[in-house]
């Protein structure tokens, strides 16, 4: 599925301002972004729900744009569940197949195989009350690919789960899309789901596309600010470049140390630069157990919060607060140790400006 120049006013208010991106075939696109950027509107434009401004929307090579929604085949999953409480589960799956006419026996049939793949036969004959939260969704699953759609569309599907739930229909969302090798197009603000399920990811902001990439990529080497903000936390320090030092290497000069970084790219020597350095890339150690000259930040821990797995730090750097994450901590608590903060040069992302 391909959008090209997609764009989409309410009056003055531009929601989606020129939008090109893909969604693979057979694979899990996310839209991320944060309340009110436009991923709600592309994924309704999508759907055939709104009429674009302008632009186009492919799917393969059928132009689908002045399409209505119910020819363009597209499944979708609500954030509400959206089930009819009067009819069973079963009768719940089967209802679009029978207002297409589709032959008794085939209904039957897909309905059946629509019910195995999400787990759910053995409770075909129960109806949406008697289900848990996790039980009605798995129905919803069912009942959008049933239709076997060209395109399952999922508007922040999990939002009304509790966490454990959430966890659960993680994996069976990614179970569905892998067997089925369906194109899904997923839209949340959440980057914990961005980050466990998506093949590609689609970050947003104010109606326009910030970065496209793989979820591995987007984390590990954002395109901005915003980016890296958004996708979890991150420690953001004003450098200036101060040249190459062999092996692929440049020296940046922060006002608490030091540091290497893989990522300068064409930058010269004296440009202003901001840099990302995630709190689990830093390597914390006694002081002492760095040497002078080695690139470093010196400084006293001065809150550690214990999670039992791992412990968050924050450093005083000289009146700069680092954040650092410790696997697997030996003490409780660091407070009020001198400590040096050690970094891969590939984890020293310099972003765009």
């Amino acid at each position: 599925m391909r959008l090209e120049n997609l764009s989409k006013s309410f009056g003055s208010t531009v929601a989606v301002d020129g939008i090109t991106c893909e969604a693979p075939g057979g694979a899990l696109t996310f839209l991320l972004g944060p309340s009110g950027c436009g991923k709600t509107t592309v994924l309704r434009m999508v759907a055939g729900l709104l009429e674009p401004t302008h632009g186009m929307i492919r799917f393969g090579n059928r132009d689908v744009t002045a399409l209505a929604a119910e020819r363009r085949g597209c499944g979708m999953v609500f954030q509400g569940y959206a089930l009819w409480p009067h009819m069973t589960v079963a009768e719940n799956v089967a209802f679009g197949l029978e207002s297409r006419k589709l032959p008794r026996d085939e209904v039957r049939r897909r309905t059946g195989e629509a019910l195995e793949m999400v787990r759910m036969s053995s409770l075909a004959d129960r109806r949406p009350a008697e289900l848990s939260g996790g039980q009605q969704q798995r129905v919803a699953l069912a009942r959008a690919v049933v239709y076997r759609p060209d395109v399952l569309l999922l508007d922040e599907p999990l939002s009304n789960l509790d966490a454990r739930l959430r966890i659960e229909m993680r994996r069976e969302i990614r179970r569905i899309v892998d067997e089925t090798r369906i194109t899904a197009i997923y839209v949340t603000h959440d980057q914990h789901e961005a980050l466990s399920l998506a093949d590609r990811i689609v970050m947003m902001r104010e109606g326009r596309i910030e970065q496209v990439a793989g979820a591995r990529e987007m984390y590990e080497r954002p395109a901005n600010r915003f980016v890296a903000e958004f996708l979890g936390e991150t420690n953001l320090l004003g450098a200036t470049v101060e040249g190459a030092v062999g092996g692929g290497l440049c020296s940046i000069g922060t006002s608490i140390g030091t540091l290497e970084t893989t990522t300068a790219g064409t930058r010269a020597t004296g440009d202003r630069v901001e840099a990302s350095i995630r709190p689990e890339s830093f390597r914390m150690h006694a002081d002492h157990e760095v040497v002078a000259g080695r690139p470093a930040i010196r400084g006293i821990v001065a809150e550690t919060t214990y999670l039992g797995g791992f412990a968050q730090h924050l450093v005083d750097c000289h009146g700069t607060m680092m954040k650092v994450l410790e696997l697997n901590p030996r003490d409780r608590s660091r407070h009020g140790q001198r400590v040096a903060l050690t970094v891969d040069p590939d984890q020293v992302i310099l972003l765009a400006e």
